[in-house]
């Protein structure tokens, strides 16, 4: 059960998906973490929890299980979208052209984000 949900900043680059943390709207370096998509499972819809519609859920090769929150179906299923290309890019038989990341999680209005934008796109997820 996830008690401690956090607002994060994440990069996807190539098969990795990198998070930093936010502290003032702004985005922390160096890296809080990093997830390796090779050999993950995405669930999107995820359904665990019945009061977050909007999740996906990835699953490490160790079984490490990761939650991610979209503020609407179609950031979600965007970055759903995204993550498996990343995934099966990786994969013998699975290639898929990646394409640029332009879908950012919405923050609440108090968190600005303003001067932080990557060139490989951007997230802020909860988990």
């Amino acid at each position: 059960i996830v008690h401690n949900w956090k607002a994060r900043w994440f990069i996807l680059r190539q098969n990795t998906l990198v998070y930093y943390k936010l502290e003032g709207g702004r985005r922390v370096t160096p890296p809080k973490g990093r997830i390796l998509l090779d050999g993950c499972t995405i669930t999107c819809p995820c359904l665990e929890y019945e009061n977050r519609p909007l999740l996906i859920k990835l699953k490490t090769q160790t079984s490490t299980e990761y939650f991610l929150e979209a503020c609407s179906r179609e950031e979600r299923d965007a970055w759903a979208f995204e993550i498996t290309g990343a995934i099966h890019a990786g994969q013998p038989g699975k290639v898929q052209q990646l394409h640029s990341l332009r879908n950012s999680f919405k923050l609440p209005p108090h968190i600005s984000l303003q001067g932080t934008r990557g060139k490989t796109g951007r997230c802020v997820a909860l988990f």
